[in-house]
């Protein structure tokens, strides 16, 4: 899942730089949005399912329990596997 997640980024980081000289496109500008809502999905589910990547995800994990940065494990033991 963390590896669509960085997929859909690099896209959007693409779509990025071609719409900066490309602002009249829509079809890509579609195509930036859709993408850009896929990677908010991803980005819920991943946190539902493991942890929060971002702030923004924090509201999006485990709603049983508080979430604290601290209590979870962190990349190097192996959390993001």
């Amino acid at each position: 899942m963390l590896s669509k997640i960085m997929e859909v980024s690099f896209v959007l980081d693409d779509l990025t730089l071609y719409l900066d000289t490309h602002c009249q496109d829509s079809q890509a500008m579609d195509l930036y949005q859709k993408k850009s809502q896929e990677r908010k999905d991803l980005k819920q589910q991943f946190a539902a399912a493991f942890y929060p990547l971002t702030r923004d995800c924090i509201m999006d994990c485990k709603k049983d329990k508080a979430f604290c940065w601290q209590e979870g494990p962190m990349p190097w033991e192996g959390a993001c596997v």
